[in-house]
């Protein structure tokens, strides 16, 4: 039986548990396993062999694993405080990566492309639903000048 290639994803993962055992080496492998969702086998083998492997990029990736990485924390950072996550504000994060690698030598033309988005919120699981647009009598009432000219009315008659 050949070995199975991993996923960048399950590699994150098997990153992750373990960093984690390193951290909490009294935890019992099998369970660190379940929870970060990897095999028993492959965590013991990787931990056994002492190497931690990174996941090998395709040959035309802009992104290191670390940036990409920087980018999935950015993305749960955002979740994490309740904000929306738009597609918008995670291809500003990736071509701000992209304009820092390139230094002073920057010519203003390099971003991320127009799929690439979408390519790599499926790569790391990430699901976004779209927002619905507030209605215009709700979005008039959260301006402050309205607020202030309601608790205004409201003083008056108290």
């Amino acid at each position: 039986m050949g070995k199975r290639k991993l996923s960048t994803t399950e590699e994150l993962h098997l990153q992750e548990a373990i960093d984690f055992l390193a951290e909490n080496p009294d935890t019992p492998t099998a369970s660190v396993a379940r929870d970060f969702g990897i095999s028993r086998t492959t965590l013991k083998n990787r931990i056994s062999k002492k190497t931690l492997r990174r996941p090998i990029p395709p040959p035309l990736t802009r992104f290191s694993y670390t940036e990409e990485k920087a980018i999935c924390r950015y993305i749960d950072r955002l979740d994490a405080i309740n904000l929306a996550i738009r597609k918008e504000f995670v291809v500003d994060v990736a071509n701000t990566i992209l304009r820092e690698k390139e230094g002073k030598d920057f010519e203003g033309n390099t971003h991320v492309g127009k799929n690439w988005i979408d390519r790599f919120l499926k790569r790391y699981g990430y699901s976004l639903s779209k927002q619905k647009q507030l209605e215009s009598n709700r979005y008039n009432a959260e301006k402050p000048e309205i607020i202030s000219e309601w608790f205004t009315k409201l003083q008056k008659v108290f």
